[in-house]
């Protein structure tokens, strides 16, 4: 069966410290200052509420920079967050107000850059306290720190520390596309950074940041391509962006009313399940003799399944039931079996059984028809006849 697609967030966080090594070139996949609905989306957060400060001015370079690069970006200021917020009564309970204006961002971007001032030889404690508060699921995304300091370490022991907090999330912060700033106040002025060198590093940084999204994602097969295999009947091999070949004969496309993009794919007849050239163990065409079907896409909260390696990041626990809601309105429901990956470690399959996957309160997997495994990808990225 198809793999719900989870969106792979990029978070980028800027924190007084650390430097961005120099990226490869962004890929010209989105225009310059692309206002399209697709272009790819990051989170830049300033990590400290003083008001006036220095991590803010790098953030909105940072923006710039990636706006530049043809990503949709939305800054988030701590200074923004109503001190009330910060109430041990909402530990349990996080305010409608912060989730909309701070947690739905973050849920939905691709990639997040945090700029981290040192404050004291660490980060500051209000950016600890915010992500405590953030209930958007992080384990997978791509974060970038950058780092700022007074000083001239250039917040390292700030990153270090704020990169421990992210892991701890299952988050994948980036290492080479860090940076580090020292002697700040000497790089900005009352705006933005001014300082070329600094700036070159922070350029280098978001091309990467655009690159690596647009690399992820994959170029995706036009709907029409897909149509058409479907009318033809003939034998193909369909990719998804996690590396996963569904290879039989596609029989049905079905299409997120949203935006049109693919949200089902089904094939008919004897089917397998591949990693580039190894066939998945138990998913040859005996198994799938009647044909195949599986979710494309996000998950409803921005989750990309395809950016992970341990199906407890969605919540899979084997001999559990689980219920996987993808942002296309399908929904997958049942007990989860056992996970199959690629070479790489990340998850390609996810096995359910006494499952019922639906659509609009439309039947496309029942539990009399067996065990469904679910394909992960969140694009077709390719088609081979």
């Amino acid at each position: 069966m198809k793999v719900s697609n989870i969106a792979a967030l990029s978070v980028v966080f800027f924190i007084s410290v650390n430097a961005i090594a120099a990226g490869p070139m962004c890929a010209d996949l989105f225009s310059k200052r692309s206002n399209k609905s697709n272009a790819p989306s990051v989170v830049v957060i300033s990590g400290t509420n003083r008001e006036g400060a220095n991590s803010l001015k790098v953030a909105e370079t940072m923006r710039e920079l990636l706006l530049d690069e043809g990503a949709q970006v939305e800054v988030l200021d701590l200074a923004k967050v109503p001190p009330t917020t910060y109430s041990s009564q909402n530990y349990s309970h996080t305010p409608k107000t912060f989730q909309k204006k701070f947690d739905e961002p973050i849920a939905k971007a691709e990639s997040i850059v945090v700029v981290v001032p040192e404050y004291f030889g660490s980060f500051p404690g209000i950016l600890k306290t915010f992500f405590d508060y953030v209930q958007a699921p992080l384990a997978g995304k791509s974060i970038t720190l950058v780092g700022i300091s007074a000083g001239k370490w250039g917040a390292r022991n700030a990153l270090a520390g704020f990169a421990e907090t992210l892991t701890h999330r299952k988050a994948s912060v980036s290492g080479t596309s860090r940076i580090n700033i020292e002697n700040v106040e000497s790089k900005v002025d009352e705006t933005q950074v001014i300082d070329a060198d600094i700036r070159k590093r922070m350029k280098s940084a978001a091309q990467e940041i655009v690159e690596s999204m647009v690399a992820q994602r994959g170029e995706e097969v036009p709907v029409e391509k897909l149509q058409k295999l479907v009318t033809a009947q003939i034998h193909s091999e369909v990719s998804l962006n996690s590396g996963l070949t569904v290879s039989g004969t596609l029989s049905n496309v079905i299409l997120n009313e949203k935006n049109n993009s693919v949200a089902y794919i089904q094939t008919s007849g004897p089917t397998s399940l591949k990693d580039q050239y190894r066939t998945h163990v138990g998913q040859t065409p005996d198994m799938h003799k009647t044909g195949f079907g599986t979710p494309v896409g996000v998950l409803k909260n921005g989750i990309r399944i395809s950016t992970l390696k341990n199906p407890e990041d969605i919540g899979l626990i084997e001999g559990e039931r689980a219920k996987l809601e993808f942002s296309s309105g399908v929904v997958v429901e049942g007990t989860f079996v056992r996970s199959q990956k690629s070479r790489q470690g990340y998850l390609q399959i996810v096995t359910f059984m006494d499952c019922t996957v639906t659509l609009n309160g439309k039947f496309l997997f029942r539990p009399s028809w067996g065990r469904f495994d679910m394909g992960v990808g969140e694009s077709v990225v390719q088609v081979k006849l």
